[in-house]
């Protein structure tokens, strides 16, 4: 009984970790819903019947934080990850992580260990709703 336990276990240990598909180099995009008429800056996202408004955009590249991308209504403003180690208050007021690991599942992301549900897949773009964020993950 004990043996038939551990071996069904470590089955379903083995069929987890295979379907994980863990990302090395991405980019994240968090977006805020808006009103359809919302009006600031030029970019525009509709998704599953809502309309969003680009905030961030952080890149990874082997996990590790290389800049970031952040909008405003002229446009965006970017930010090197060299600039945001000098600017501590900056980063930590933007929660912004040096290391990031990001996995993808049947119908879960996991971004540092907190996982998520997807709300849509397209290509090499996930989509990830979270109260009234939108957040795409894109391979690189």
């Amino acid at each position: 009984m004990k043996f038939s336990l551990l071996l069904f276990l470590m089955f379903t240990i083995l069929i987890s970790f295979s379907s994980q598909k863990k990302i090395q180099n991405f980019n994240v995009t968090s977006y805020k819903k808006v009103n359809s008429d919302y009006q600031y800056g030029g970019e525009k996202l509709k998704f599953k019947e809502n309309v969003y408004t680009p905030i961030l955009t952080v890149v990874y590249s082997n996990e590790k934080l290389v800049s970031l991308l952040l909008f405003k209504s002229e446009g965006g403003i970017n930010y090197s990850a060299k600039y945001l180690d000098a600017d501590t208050v900056f980063k930590k007021l933007l929660n912004i992580p040096d290391i990031r690991t990001v996995a993808i599942y049947k119908q879960i992301i996991e971004d540092n260990k907190v996982k998520y549900p997807i709300s849509g897949i397209n290509k090499d773009a996930v989509f990830s709703i979270r109260n009234d964020s939108l957040f795409i993950y894109n391979k690189l």
